[in-house]
């Protein structure tokens, strides 16, 4: 029979912290101790290291750093904070790191968590930042996690953003009528100069602090991050045209599962709300989807945005799926 392991309280224990550039660090020890804190799904450290060397790549646009702590020289704890804008950092990104700070099993992970979060904060705010983001993926949400948010909202986390889930299985999607005058097309015949302007327009009129929160750069530039063609789902990728105007439209991508597709955008120009557009609009992508084979459907939103939210739970959208975001801001 395996005993059970001793797990270390940190009361008076000699933990040692330092900051470190993300492209310094030895790959080997940190994901050594991702392997052993999550070996039962994230197997051998070979695999974990090409992961990392991948998020490594995919983080190299702005720096990165790592708050890390040992006991007697060994490593048992870390976080990463990855530098988004001039306001903001985002805390261990990627799924690899799931957001959670990693800490060693045979530590009191609570006790290091805390010290590490604190760490992370006096960091932010010495070097210039006001803003932490934390993203936890829900579908790989461990034991720890209920504990962790209480952690986290102990610090003063909030949360801010988080994704529904609609199971089109049981979901009875109404027929709709599209209005005389009106036309549902897919979004690749629209141009893309009229795509931005109803964006654009449509947002800067709606409840969503995230755009308004972005200087002119930071909004174009996110919105060719919403559509790459790359992954875009083009038949259930749908555009609203009342005469030639493009007036609306919806953004579709394959992730969070092989049978589920995520609205990575749904707008109408402010100029037509009110109207039940974006009900129809997101009946008629709901439907493409569900003539795909696709099982489920998701989508992120701010918890703030009301009118989405009234409009996601009435066509079947429940949270779940996808991921949660807390927000810690100085």
């Amino acid at each position: 029979m395996k005993k059970d392991k001793t797990v270390v309280k940190c009361r008076n224990l000699k933990l040692e912290f330092s900051v470190r550039r993300w492209d310094n660090v030895e790959l080997l020890e940190i994901a050594t101790l991702i392997s052993t804190l999550r070996s039962e799904y994230m197997g051998k450290i070979s695999p974990i290291i090409s992961k990392l060397e991948e998020l490594r790549e995919d983080l190299e646009k702005n720096p990165a750093f790592i708050i890390e702590t040992r006991l007697k020289g060994n490593l048992v704890g870390w976080l990463m904070l990855y530098i988004l804008n001039d306001t903001t950092v985002e805390l261990n990104p990627g799924s690899i790191l799931n957001g959670h700070p990693i800490v060693s099993p045979d530590i009191d992970f609570q006790k290091i968590g805390s010290k590490l979060i604190g760490e992370a904060i006096n960091w932010t705010k010495e070097n210039g930042f006001n803003k932490i983001d934390l993203t936890i993926p829900i579908e790989v949400q461990e034991y720890k996690n209920k504990e962790y948010l209480t952690l986290y909202e102990s610090f003063g986390f909030q949360k801010k953003y988080f994704c529904m889930k609609c199971d089109l299985t049981k979901q009875k999607i109404s027929r709709t009528m599209t209005p005389k005058g009106f036309k549902i097309k897919q979004l690749k015949n629209g141009d893309q100069k009229d795509i931005y302007k109803c964006y654009y327009d449509a947002f800067n009129a709606g409840q969503s602090r995230f755009f308004s929160q972005q200087n002119e750069e930071e909004k174009r530039n996110y919105f060719n991050s919403l559509l790459d063609l790359r992954t875009l789902n083009e038949d259930a990728s749908l555009a609203l045209f009342k005469g030639r105007e493009l007036i609306g439209f919806t953004f579709v991508i394959p992730i969070f599962g092989k049978m589920n597709r995520h609205l990575n955008c749904i707008c109408i120009h402010p100029d037509y709300g009110k109207r039940g557009l974006a009900k129809l609009l997101l009946t008629h992508t709901m439907k493409r989807v569900v003539q795909q084979g696709n099982k489920t459907m998701t989508l992120y939103t701010d918890v703030f945005n009301t009118r989405g939210l009234d409009l996601y739970q009435k066509s079947g959208f429940k949270e779940g799926g996808g991921s949660i975001t807390y927000i810690w801001e100085y």
